[in-house]
């Protein structure tokens, strides 16, 4: 059990995302912020010594779920032995990328309120299929399609492309710059922002 020795599951499947966000989180780190960080003072602050400490123990454990938030923990824990808060400070918002990133329960316990749309779903499904002359029977969220059981799953409501769009949407203001920015222009680009991930639309259809 590790970082590293890790086998893929359907659980990754909402996190796929990372796979552009880690590598622009290291882009920021390596990249954009190298030259800040070397000129931070060589201090431990007591942030990043707890953050090591609880990132190890939850390593420790060989709990799933602990292991996978034990990585960005120790990541924020080395940058604090390192620089200090300052570091963290430098370095907080690919710290946020990686966290938003790394397997986690939040999908699990969103899915019961994804319930009333997976219903509707398999209802539209059942009602397609039927007048297409396709023997089929609706249960709640399951067809029944030539005796085969077929489960209109969480994600198919939209809840990975929700995840997806929201993340998407954060690297989009900080690759525009517009991260700290308080104008009108900015919130009208944070609505559409917001419009892009509760419809589920895709995002890189935006350009800021």
């Amino acid at each position: 059990m590790g970082w590293l020795q890790k086998s893929i599951s359907t659980e990754h499947e909402y996190f796929s995302y990372a796979l552009l966000g880690f590598p622009y989180a290291a882009y920021i780190i390596f990249g954009q912020n190298r030259t800040a960080w070397e000129k931070l003072g060589d201090r431990a602050d007591l942030v990043g010594i707890i953050c090591l400490l609880v990132g190890s123990v939850f390593y420790l454990t060989g709990a799933v779920t602990f292991v996978n938030l034990s990585f960005p923990l120790v990541l924020t824990g080395v940058m604090g032995c390192l620089k200090g808060l300052s570091g963290i400070k430098l370095n907080a918002f690919p710290l946020l990328l990686i966290a938003l990133a790394t397997p986690n329960p939040l999908p699990y316990l969103l899915v019961p309120f994804t319930l009333p749309l997976q219903q509707f779903i398999a209802a539209v499904c059942g009602f397609l299929l039927m007048n297409m002359g396709v023997k089929v029977t609706v249960e709640n969220i399951f067809l029944l399609v030539n005796d085969k059981l077929v489960e209109v799953a969480p994600y198919c409501a939209g809840l990975k492309m929700w995840f997806t769009s929201l993340y998407v949407a954060l690297i989009l203001v900080h690759w525009s710059g517009q991260l700290h920015r308080r104008d009108h222009e900015v919130c009208l680009r944070h609505r559409l922002i917001i419009l892009f991930a509760t419809s589920g639309q895709p995002l890189w259809l935006y350009r800021p």
